[in-house]
C-alpha cells in the first residue's frame, strides 16, 4: 500500500578495458658472497606493471632489530630508489652498513594503483676481522653450522647450500655441512653434484705493530666417507699466495697435518688480510 517513490537510471557508459592492478616484483636475493663488514649487493625482478606504468621501483632496509618490516616512510628505514622506472632486473649495493648486524630487506615497486613489496628477507654483515698479535688457533670444536663460527670466519657454497646436516662420522650423503665433535673439532662439508664450489676464509687485522714478511700456518686435513670415490681437495691461499704446500686431498683417505711457512708477504700494520680453503667436489667421476 501507499505510494512508489521514483526509481532512474543515469550516467550510463561501458568500455571495452581491464581494471589496473599494483605490479609485480619477486627473486629478491641478496647472495652471501657479496656481503661484506659494510656492505652488500641486492637485486630483484619487477615481473609484471599490473596494466598501468610503473613509477617507482627499489630497496628497503633497516636493521632487523629496529625494524623487521620495512616499508617506505618506516621507521629506521633506508629508501635505495633504483634510477629506472620500469619492467626488468634491478640491483643496487648497500652501503653503510654496520658490521656484524642483521638487517632486512624488501624490493618494491610502485604504479598508480599502489605499491607492491616482496617478503623480507634478512642477511647478517660480516664481523670486524680477528685481531692477530703473532699467533692465532681454532680447533672448530663442536662446530654446528655457520652460525656456530667466530666472526671471522665465513664458509660459503657457490650454489648456496648452506644447511648443517649431521655429525661428522653419520655416515650421511647430502649435501652440507657436517661437524658436531670436539678435540680436535671440524669443519666438514659433503660435496654432491649442486653444492657448487665451497670457501672457507679466515679474515685478521695485523696488530702485530709490525708488517708482516713470514707466516708460519699448520692445519690438519681431514677425511670422512673414504669409501667414496670422488676426491674433493682443499686449495689454499695465504694472504694472496696460493700454497701448494698447503694443499690437501682427501684421495689420501686419512687426516694429515699440513703446514708451510710462507715468506715474501707485505702485510702491513693494521692491514686486513686472509687464509681461504676452496674445494669442489672433486674428481674421478662416481659418488
Amino acid at each position: 500500500s501507499g505510494t512508489s517513490r521514483q526509481i532512474g537510471i543515469s550516467d550510463f557508459s561501458i568500455t571495452i578495458g581491464a581494471a589496473s592492478l599494483p605490479p609485480s616484483v619477486a627473486s629478491l636475493s641478496v647472495p652471501l658472497e657479496t656481503i661484506s663488514e659494510n656492505s652488500a649487493d641486492a637485486s630483484a625482478e619487477v615481473t609484471g606493471d599490473g596494466g598501468s606504468v610503473v613509477t617507482a621501483r627499489g630497496f628497503v632496509y633497516a636493521e632487523t632489530s629496529v625494524n623487521p618490516d620495512p616499508l617506505i616512510g618506516g621507521t629506521g628505514v633506508i629508501n635505495v630508489v633504483d634510477p629506472l622506472s620500469e619492467l626488468g632486473v634491478m640491483s643496487t649495493t648497500l652501503s653503510g652498513l654496520s658490521p656484524a648486524t642483521e638487517y632486512s630487506i624488501k624490493a618494491y615497486a610502485t604504479n598508480a594503483e599502489g605499491t607492491t613489496y616482496t617478503t623480507a628477507q634478512t642477511f647478517t654483515t660480516v664481523a670486524l676481522p680477528a685481531s692477530f698479535t703473532g699467533s692465532y688457533f681454532n680447533a672448530f670444536n663442536n662446530f654446528t653450522g655457520t652460525d656456530s663460527l667466530p666472526g671471522e670466519w665465513s664458509a660459503i657454497s657457490s650454489t648456496g647450500i648452506q644447511t648443517y646436516v649431521s655429525d661428522w662420522t653419520s655416515g650421511s650423503f647430502t649435501g652440507g655441512f657436517y661437524g658436531g665433535v670436539s678435540t680436535p673439532g671440524v669443519l666438514g662439508y659433503t660435496h654432491t653434484s649442486g653444492t657448487g664450489t665451497l670457501t672457507v676464509t679466515l679474515r685478521l687485522v695485523n696488530d702485530t705493530g709490525a708488517p708482516i714478511t713470514d707466516l708460519n700456518v699448520r692445519y690438519l686435513g681431514r677425511v670422512e666417507a673414504t669409501s667414496n670415490t670422488r676426491f674433493p681437495t682443499w686449495t689454499v691461499t695465504v694472504a694472496g699466495t696460493e700454497s701448494l704446500d698447503l694443499a690437501y686431498t682427501t684421495e689420501v683417505g686419512f687426516d694429515e697435518t699440513k703446514t708451510a711457512a710462507i715468506s715474501g708477504l707485505n702485510i702491513s700494520e693494521g692491514e686486513t688480510f686472509t687464509i681461504t680453503w676452496v674445494s669442489d667436489r672433486g674428481l674421478p667421476s662416481g659418488s
